[in-house]
């Protein structure tokens, strides 16, 4: 149950930041991808 709440959570954070990307820019959208595997420092 917790991992489900955590994969919705996970999704619903990426929808908003995949679609602020025009405002906030393509390097937010895929640094916070990157801070998932670790390619990232966030």
């Amino acid at each position: 149950m917790l991992l489900l709440a955590q994969a919705v959570l996970y999704f619903g954070v990426m929808t908003a930041i995949f679609r602020a990307r025009g405002s906030l820019g393509s390097g937010v959208f895929v640094c916070a991808l990157g801070s998932v595997t670790g390619l990232c420092d966030a």
